[in-house]
């Protein structure tokens, strides 16, 4: 699954079956997580070797939005990871 959290609530989640690649999530993150915020947002991206951040960063600039990435190895300060331990926990219990 891939999602963006805001205000605490999971926004454009999409379920995909084949491994992540880069492409995939560029598309998603242009026709589905930009459009939908609506205010100039600051997002916060780990270092997914899928995540290409020049690319990104460019997405970010055209729809007004500031891409913050985050040091190699520090989920502890990505919000999104606390919800994925969620339902990673009720999914296999």
């Amino acid at each position: 699954m891939v999602a963006g959290l805001t205000n605490g609530e999971l926004i454009v989640p999409m379920t995909y079956e084949e491994t992540m690649t880069s492409d995939f999530f560029e598309a998603w993150f242009q026709k589905f997580l930009l459009p939908t915020l609506t205010t100039p947002s600051v997002i916060i991206m780990d270092n997914a070797r899928f995540h290409r951040m020049g690319k990104l960063e460019l997405l970010c600039e055209e729809f007004g939005h500031k891409l913050l990435p985050l040091p190699p190895y520090s989920p502890e300060y990505n919000p999104i990871e606390k919800t994925w331990a969620l339902l990673s926990c009720s999914c296999f219990n």
